[in-house]
């Protein structure tokens, strides 16, 4: 690892940055925890599935309701040449509009059968994640990361107190898990607006034409790569309920919450790694910056992966309702595609700075394409484990087409054949979990001991890593 770079106080941002976010994620992610088996206990498998489908038909539209112009916003206030009241008050009033006009969706939404029902509730969770997460980013443009980690933790407990209020007091099911969620956002909102005074830099006067035309211009490319990337994240549930049914989305949904969770962990990184990459865009970082970070992250995700793999049986057994035990045959392969998703992220930042967001899409364009195909093959004779399979592959190959095409514009040599050794082991392990009923303990075991040995090198240097940093640190 470069000396030098050490010295320049990169390293040091990261981690600073992560321990925030690590915070601010460690309350949903814990939430998550301690949701799931309230969720598995008072709702039946349709009804949790129905619940599911609302909440990701509505991350499918976030891209086209706020034309991705929250994505812009973190690099356009910290690149240093814009004003940044200028760029919320543009977030701002895009989101409102896109907002109003996302009711005209609405006679093709009552149609849809499975949340015909539950239509305004949808619009609720639309609108309110559109501006949550617009808040929420502004927050962290400005730098107030403890803000954001405050509001983080303060919406994750009251998600976890309304949804025991609405399912345990009042047994509302489907309707009072979607009010949590609508709740839980409208309080990150207020808490937002009221604590950062965000409503005094809304104006109309800071529509400056050129940041206007600037955001609009980057944000507008990233419209089908975010659409695909919900494709890729939410069609598979769609298509369980439409070949199969929405119990089965149910018992799908329930077997993403430990993949998810890990995905969280991964977020709490990523996250500083997008703001520490945007933070420095004008500086001219050095390359074996990033491919250092690179390789001791990818090595630190395969063994936390191979770890959960290991445990996803009886935790499962003992979280989750008895409907739902069976949610754990369906988690190895979400894992793995969980892992090359966290790993696709990785790139993103770097293809911002470099100004080549439409590249993006041609690979998640490609990865949804696989996913969709695979969906249709595998669900009918593979049941929910083809959708995960599906979602796997899906992931893998954005993972590896992004890896190609960041070369083009960034001289990054990423060490991708141990990557892909790990991730060809992960999968072996996965397969293993799910066909060995009988020995598969022992069978973990083992190949999380290979997983360890091909990894121990980075695992040391990452100790090494973190204790020079705390010394240095303290003194």
């Amino acid at each position: 690892m470069d000396k030098t770079i050490n010295k320049n106080g990169n390293y040091k941002r990261l981690i600073l940055n992560t321990v925030l976010f690590a915070i601010g994620q460690f309350g949903p992610s814990l939430l998550g925890f301690f949701l799931v088996p309230i969720y598995t206990n008072c709702m039946s498998q349709s009804e949790f599935g129905t619940a599911d489908l609302v909440i990701n038909l509505s991350n499918l539209l976030i891209p086209f309701v706020s034309i991705c112009i929250t994505d812009g916003v973190v690099k356009f206030s910290l690149d240093g040449k814009h004003d940044k009241n200028s760029v919320f008050s543009v977030s701002f009033f895009i989101c409102l509009l896109g907002s109003i006009l996302s009711f005209i969706a609405y006679p093709f939404i009552y149609k849809y059968g499975q949340i015909s029902g539950y239509v305004l509730l949808f619009y609720m969770v639309l609108i309110t994640s559109v501006f949550n997460n617009l808040l929420l980013l502004y927050i962290k443009s400005i730098k107030r990361l403890k803000l954001y980690t405050i509001i983080a933790l303060v919406k994750s407990a009251i998600m976890l107190i309304s949804n025991i209020i609405a399912l345990r007091v009042l047994n509302l099911k489907t309707e009072g898990f979607l009010w949590s969620f609508i709740i839980s956002n409208i309080a990150g909102c207020l808490m937002a607006v009221l604590t950062a005074r965000l409503h005094h830099f809304i104006s109309i006067r800071n529509l400056q034409k050129k940041t206007t035309k600037e955001m609009v211009a980057f944000s507008l490319p990233l419209i089908p790569n975010q659409a695909s990337i919900s494709v890729m994240t939410s069609m598979d549930r769609y298509m369980l309920t439409y070949l199969l049914d929405s119990s089965y989305n149910g018992l799908y949904s329930v077997a993403h919450k430990i993949p998810d969770f890990v995905g969280r962990l991964s977020m709490v990184f990523n996250q500083a790694w997008n703001y520490s990459v945007l933070e420095n865009q004008t500086q001219n970082i050095k390359n074996n910056y990033y491919q250092s970070i690179y390789t001791l992250y990818s090595s630190y995700m395969f063994i936390i992966a191979s770890i959960v793999m290991m445990l996803i049986r009886p935790i499962m057994y003992v979280w989750v309702g008895a409907e739902f035990r069976d949610a754990w045959l369906y988690a190895p392969y979400l894992l793995i595609s969980i892992i090359f998703s966290c790993f696709t992220g990785v790139y993103v930042p770097l293809f911002v700075i470099c100004e080549k967001t439409g590249t993006l899409f041609i690979s998640t364009l490609a990865g949804a394409i696989t996913n969709l195909t695979l969906n249709y093959l595998l669900i009918p004779i593979w049941g929910i484990n083809g959708a995960s399979f599906a979602s796997a592959v899906g992931y893998l190959v954005v993972w590896l087409m992004r890896g190609i095409m960041i070369k083009k514009y960034v001289k990054i040599e990423f060490d991708n054949i141990k990557a892909i050794i790990n991730a060809i082991i992960l999968i072996l392990q996965g397969t293993c979990l799910i066909k060995l009923a009988l020995s598969y303990f022992w069978v973990q075991i083992v190949i999380l001991s290979i997983v360890i040995l091909i990894n121990i090198k980075d695992i040391k240097n990452l100790v090494i890593f973190l204790k020079n940093s705390l010394l240095r640190k303290s003194h």
